[in-house]
C-alpha cells in the first residue's frame, strides 16, 4: 500500500462506501462487483479522468470507483468553469457508477447528503439556522448574514454522464475549499472555507464523511428526503433572483425546488410560477431581500 493511500486511510474508506453499496443491494462478493478507491498526488480531473476510464476500459467493475486528488490542474466546475484546488486547501473527489437513466434531481439530492453528512445538527439553540446552505443547481455555500447574496461559495458538484462499452456511467464529481487558497499569491476573499466552521478539520477527515453519503444519494438512499433537506438549507428561497434560461431572462421570486429538481421561480412580469430546468439558466442573487 503506498504513502499516500496510507496517508488517506483509503483502506477504511472502501471499506465504508462497500456497506454503502451493499446496502443498496450490490454483491458482496468484492472481488468480482467490488468498490474501488484511489487517491492521486495530482490530476487533470478527477471527473476528467473517471470519464476517459470509463469510455475505454470494457472489464471496468460493475460497482461504484472513487477518486481522489490531492490537486487538480484543470479541475471543472458546471458550463466549464475552471475549479481551483491546491493540497491541503480543497478537497476533490469524483464517483463513477454505472447508471443508465439518472434522475435530473440526483445533483440535488448529492448536494443535500454532503451538506448533511458535514453538518449533521441544523444549528443550535441559539442560533437553529444551519451553517451550511444549498444553492440550486449544485452548489455548498457557508451561509454570511453579512453578505448580500446571504452567504459565499463553499463548493460545488459536477455530474456528468459518458457511454462506456458496458453501458451508460455516471460520474459525480465535488469540490470542497477547506482552507484559503492563495491565487498568485493572494487570498481569494470571494469564497467560503470550511476552516470558518471547524479549523481543525483536515481533507481526510472530510473525505470519510462525505464521499459514503454521496454515494448513498448517487444509490437512491435520500430519493424520498432531499426536498425536505433542501428546503431547510435553500439560499434562495424566497429571495429575489434573475436566471438566464434558454427561453429567456427571467426575474421573480424563487419559490422552491419542485419534484424533478427544477426551481421555481414567481415572475415579476406576470406573477406566474415558471420553473427552470436545470442545464439551462444561471442564477445570480440580485438583491438581499430577508427570507420568508
Amino acid at each position: 500500500m503506498s504513502e499516500l493511500d496510507l496517508r488517506w486511510r483509503i483502506a477504511e474508506l472502501k471499506q465504508l462506501l462497500s456497506s454503502v453499496w451493499m446496502a443498496a443491494g450490490g454483491t458482496p462478493r468484492l472481488h468480482s462487483t467490488r468498490v474501488e478507491a484511489e487517491v492521486r498526488a495530482e490530476v487533470d480531473s478527477t471527473n476528467t479522468r473517471l470519464m476517459e476510464e470509463a469510455r475505454s476500459d470494457a472489464q471496468a467493475a460493475p460497482g461504484p470507483r472513487l477518486l481522489v486528488a490531492e490537486a487538480q490542474t484543470a479541475g471543472r466546475g458546471r458550463r466549464g468553469r475552471s475549479w481551483h484546488a491546491q493540497p491541503g486547501a480543497s478537497l476533490c473527489f469524483s464517483i463513477a457508477l454505472p447508471l443508465e437513466a439518472p434522475s435530473p434531481s440526483l445533483s440535488l439530492a448529492m448536494a443535500v447528503a454532503v451538506a448533511e453528512a458535514l453538518e449533521p445538527l441544523a444549528g443550535t439553540p441559539d442560533d437553529p439556522k444551519p451553517r451550511l446552505m444549498l444553492k440550486w443547481p449544485n452548489d455548498v455555500w457557508l451561509r454570511d448574514d453579512n453578505n448580500a447574496a446571504g452567504g459565499r461559495k463553499l463548493g460545488g458538484l459536477l455530474i456528468e454522464t459518458v457511454a462506456s462499452p458496458s453501458g451508460r456511467v455516471l460520474v459525480a464529481g465535488l469540490g470542497l475549499n477547506l482552507q484559503p487558497l492563495a491565487m498568485n499569491g493572494t487570498p481569494d476573499y470571494g469564497i467560503a472555507t470550511w476552516s470558518e466552521v471547524d479549523r481543525d478539520a483536515d481533507a481526510v477527515s472530510v473525505l470519510h464523511a462525505v464521499a459514503p453519503a454521496a454515494l448513498s444519494a448517487l444509490l437512491g438512499h435520500t430519493a424520498h428526503t432531499w426536498r425536505k433537506g433542501w428546503a431547510h438549507r435553500d439560499i434562495l428561497a424566497g429571495r429575489h433572483i434573475e436566471a438566464q434560461a434558454a427561453s429567456g431572462h427571467l426575474r421573480g421570486i424563487a419559490c422552491g425546488i419542485a419534484d424533478d429538481g427544477s426551481l421555481l421561480l414567481r415572475t415579476d412580469h406576470d406573477g406566474e410560477i415558471r420553473a427552470v430546468t436545470s442545464g439551462e439558466v444561471s442564477i445570480r442573487t440580485v438583491a438581499s431581500e430577508a427570507r420568508p
